[in-house]
């Protein structure tokens, strides 16, 4: 009992001291062209100082990036930030006397809600059901709540697991304010058809932080990989045994807002001389650590940057002004070959040049030990793959993070499909993975990645790809929640995958 006690009053002192636990979140208030090519957004970061300016950059037409050059306090009243939150209750696990602790606190809980606070209410057992949607209501969600835990199991399964998966589904769709998933369970999933994995890279993916609370009766549970899910989306796991720490763990977890204030983020940058406007505009801050980068799409048409001045451009993206530019300097070039001989056909030939010297003594064979010297910095040397074929393949996906974790599969084929459907090379059995997702190309020596148009995109080295792409060698691929390295391919691997059968999720 002492060390449950100690538990809950370290978490509760912890969330104290530290203050709001989950990751930065950004509210964009307000977008603003004050002069062509001075922009001012202005953005409620919910930080504990003042952000870097090197944190926000803009994407204008998904090529041109245009980093911050201030970050300042604005002086318009900061809004009081909308809250969406997902309490999933565990219906099975619990004792009768716990139950009626879940209910009596989140009664008391609901009973004076913030008209800024918006409640969804989920229960889990043998299946996953939504009791309420997002809602302020206080008497209607009181009335769900009196219904926790009411239903007969039908099996001794828990999908906690499914459930917290539920509760992401609907807490993307909330596209205002800051986002909580808040879970009541007794630490234990059994049944579930998703992962912790999965759990882990949806949350992420959202910027989304999810806390548990643990009812326990003193036995010893097997909750370890619970709660290294909640550590990992940076999340707070609370222990509690009765009503008062369950009433004061859920009071505790609800107080915490994150400190806002509205800050103006200054951009410039060049405008294009004709006067174009960018086709798409894209705010992304980057919290100071290793959170993901939160983007905020924005409708305004901003004006295109001058190329080349005030901006970066993604050497991922191809662009197509590069292409017609290139086309003038060349087409301009052989003009100007084609003059300069024209011209010297008509001017007296010079005099025939001098005989050559008589040539120098070969020199002496280079040493073994002599090894050439490495290319002048700044020059890339793209690494060259085998052609692919059965049994000898160009390169091996080895399979870092993911369900197939620790597999290596052999790219055979010039061109290499990766997806959700049976049709491809390399299947995964991944909700977040698209049926033709993305696949890798050879040609010519090189292998490329491409996107398939998949639903969540295709990422190399952490950035989400648009175009065709090089690969080189220890290259990290991520389709889904799976993450591949890219390896060359040497003897000795391809003794360990001859005959090798294809791969089954």
């Amino acid at each position: 009992m002492g060390s449950r006690l100690l538990s809950v009053a370290m978490g509760c002192m912890a969330l104290g001291a530290v203050g709001f636990g989950h990751a930065e979140e950004l509210q964009l208030l307000s977008l603003q062209e004050e002069q062509p090519g001075r922009i001012v957004a202005t953005t409620n970061v919910f930080a504990a100082s003042v952000p870097d300016a090197s944190a926000f950059q803009l994407r204008l037409d998904e090529k041109h990036i245009v980093p911050a050059q201030e970050v300042k306090l604005s002086a318009i009243d900061s809004p009081r930030p909308k809250t969406s939150i997902v309490f999933s209750v565990d219906s099975n696990n619990p004792t009768r006397l716990q139950k009626q602790y879940i209910r009596d606190s989140l009664t008391t809980l609901l009973s004076s809600p913030s008209p800024q606070l918006n409640v969804a209410l989920y229960e889990f057992g043998a299946e996953v059901k939504k009791l309420h949607d997002f809602s302020n209501n206080s008497a209607e969600l009181i009335k769900e709540t009196a219904r926790l835990g009411l239903t007969t199991a039908h099996d001794d399964k828990t999908r906690l697991y499914d459930a917290l998966k539920e509760g992401l589904a609907a807490l993307t769709s909330r596209q205002e304010g800051s986002k909580r998933l808040l879970l009541i369970t007794a630490g234990k999933d059994k049944g579930s058809s998703v992962s912790d994995q999965v759990i882990i890279s949806g949350a992420q993916a959202q910027g989304l932080v999810i806390d548990a609370v643990e009812i326990s009766n003193g036995a010893r549970r097997d909750s370890e990989l619970l709660q290294r899910l909640i550590k990992k989306t940076g999340g707070q796991y609370l222990i509690v045994s009765n009503k008062q720490e369950l009433s004061k763990a859920l009071e505790g977890l609800l107080s915490l807002s994150p400190a806002q204030t509205a800050y103006a983020v200054v951009f410039h940058y060049a405008p294009s001389k004709d006067g174009r406007l960018a086709n798409s505009v894209r705010l992304d801050f980057a919290p100071p650590g290793a959170g993901p980068v939160i983007s905020r799409t924005v409708d305004n048409r901003l004006s295109a940057p001058d190329i080349g001045t005030g901006s970066q451009t993604d050497s991922s993206v191809p662009t197509p002004g590069n292409k017609v530019l290139l086309w003038v300097l060349g087409a301009a070039l052989a003009l100007g070959v084609i003059y300069m001989l024209y011209k010297g056909m008509g001017e007296k030939r010079p005099p025939p040049p001098p005989p050559p010297p008589p040539p120098l003594p070969p020199s002496p064979p280079r040493k073994e030990r002599d090894a050439p010297k490495a290319p002048r910095g700044g020059t890339k040397v793209l690494d060259t793959f085998p052609p692919p074929g059965q049994g000898r393949p160009a390169a091996l996906l080895h399979c870092i993070s993911g369900p197939t974790r620790g597999r290596q599969f052999p790219i055979d084929k010039a061109v290499y499909h990766i997806g959700a459907s049976e049709k491809n090379e390399l299947q995964l059995s991944d909700e977040r993975v698209s049926g033709r997702h993305a696949r890798v190309t050879y040609e010519s020596g090189h292998l490329y990645l491409s996107d398939s148009e998949s639903r969540n995109g295709t990422f190399l080295n952490g950035t989400r790809i648009v175009a065709p792409t090089v690969l080189s060698p220890n290259d990290q691929i991520r389709v889904g929640s799976t993450i591949f390295e890219l390896l060359k391919q040497t003897n000795e691997r391809s003794q360990t995958i001859t005959g090798a059968e294809p791969f089954v999720p």
